[in-house]
């Protein structure tokens, strides 16, 4: 391996060195050329794998060659792996990423991944379709209905199927899409109403009429009961409601009282 090492390395500075010297050539006399016809035309170049917001191809023009300069920083690889190298590598590298010593971007070029923004950007749009049609709500909102209006577009030319699919349709428009619109909606006001404030009015003391919440209990009362002892009569409180005070030993009002 460390014969193909040397070798390797010696093609990637030739290539290397290569693609740098073309620059000021393609600056000075090689900005047209001719494809099928023999009209100049401008040199395009293509793009393998565009990013959002990206053409597909690109015109190399004077000034774009020129913002790159005649001596541009260029790095060509020749380190593709083969594919009875991948579970090896897939292993080091998680280990290495765990450990903090490669990134995710350093261990897709021993793949020979060169696009790792554009990989990293597909791996999140594809788990997010994923979430969303794994969602429930969303089957029942999206997916259900798409379905049924593919299979319609698809049943052209049957009408009883077409008539049968477009019923569906509308009763799972009725029993389903219509009761979860309105739910959600009631869940989104209920969500942006202020909450209550206490005192207002129609509204119940706080830690009243809610369950789990301490009730206000009615003071005792003492209706039937004597406290000879500290001189309450019978249906006394505070000793003056519920009849005269009584002695000590359960005889009539003291002479002072009589």
């Amino acid at each position: 391996m460390r014969k193909w090492g040397r070798w390797v390395k010696a093609g990637e500075r030739h290539y290397t060195n290569e693609a740098r010297n073309m620059i000021p050539v393609l600056r000075n006399w090689g900005l047209l050329a001719k494809y099928s016809g023999p009209e100049v035309s401008p040199f395009i170049i293509t793009r393998p794998r565009p990013m959002p917001g990206e053409t597909g191809t690109f015109e190399l023009t004077p000034e774009l060659l020129d913002a790159i300069g005649h001596r541009p920083r260029l790095s060509v690889s020749m380190r593709e792996a083969r594919k009875q190298e991948w579970m090896g590598l897939i292993t080091v590298g998680m280990q290495m990423y765990q450990l903090g010593i490669a990134s995710k971007a350093m261990i897709a070029e021993w793949f020979g991944f060169d696009d790792f923004d554009r990989i990293q950007q597909e791996w999140i749009e594809d788990r997010g379709i994923e979430a969303a049609f794994s969602h429930p709500t969303f089957g029942e909102l999206f997916t259900v209905p798409s379905a049924i209006v593919a299979a319609i577009e698809e049943s052209t030319g049957d009408p009883m199927t077409q008539a049968g699919l477009e019923k569906a349709l509308q009763t799972w428009h009725e029993i389903v899409i219509q009761p979860k619109l309105m739910e959600v909606q009631a869940q989104q006001q209920q969500m942006m109403a202020p909450p209550p404030q206490p005192g207002m009015p129609g509204q119940m003391p706080p830690g009243q009429g809610q369950p789990g919440m301490p009730q206000p209990q009615a003071p005792p009362t003492a209706a039937g009961i004597s406290y000879p002892q500290i001189g309450q009569g019978p249906g006394s409180v505070t000793g003056v409601q519920g009849g005269p005070p009584v002695g000590p030993n359960g005889e009539g009002p003291p002479p002072n009282m009589r």
